[in-house]
């Protein structure tokens, strides 16, 4: 499958702003094409479409989510996360994509990893992130 059939296909987005960044040319392309890469799993194994519910995130809008965490800086920020949902999916099948996730594509330090499933007052989703260059 081409990329832009991947992601016409089986990729959509929460808002047309989530739609703007991620056709920006500004997200880190190792994330594009993890993107890709989990869309065509997610597709192939369950028959559901990923939708991205967050890329960008300004310092004030990580303010709001994290307001005791005034100094943290989220990959949001600097373009290496994305926030995603599969509609339908329980919790059992979003730890078996992030478990597929971070077998092939591991971070390189120890603490972190490159997919996670967790919610922080979002709704439950997998947060993908790349590791700075």
């Amino acid at each position: 499958m081409a990329i832009a059939t991947v992601l016409v296909h089986a990729v959509e987005c929460k808002t047309q702003r989530i739609r703007k960044e991620l056709h920006s040319g500004k997200l880190d392309l190792r994330l594009v094409a993890l993107v890709v890469a989990v869309a065509v799993h997610v597709l192939g194994r369950y028959g559901k479409v990923i939708e991205i519910t967050e890329i960008f995130r300004t310092h004030g809008e990580q303010l709001r989510i994290y307001p005791d965490k005034p100094n943290r800086r989220s990959v949001h920020e600097s373009w290496r996360g994305v926030d995603i949902v599969v509609r339908g999916l329980g919790e059992k099948e979003y730890q078996q994509i992030r478990d597929w996730v971070n077998h092939r594509w591991p971070y390189g330090k120890k603490r972190y990893k490159t997919c996670k499933f967790h919610d922080v007052g979002l709704g439950p989703h997998l947060h993908l992130q790349a590791r700075p260059l």
